[in-house]
């Protein structure tokens, strides 16, 4: 059995990739251990300023993390 490839879904906001690996982590785009995405959806625009988005998702962080 040949796996054609390995599913990683993440979203990218103001120049960040957010995905989730061992909690949720950040990367410029396309600069995971990933690889370059086979696929890319644009999915809007948000007028949220980047100080909510960054506390939202250190928010996520602390519900989402790696488990010990």
């Amino acid at each position: 059995m040949q796996i054609d490839a390995i599913y990683h879904t993440s979203i990218v906001l103001d120049g960040t990739e957010y995905f989730f690996g061992r909690g949720i982590q950040q990367a410029a785009p396309g600069s995971t251990h990933h690889g370059q995405p086979m696929e890319t959806i644009n999915l809007g625009r948000t007028d949220l300023p980047l100080d909510m988005i960054s506390e939202y998702m250190e928010s996520l962080a602390e519900t989402y993390h790696e488990s010990v």
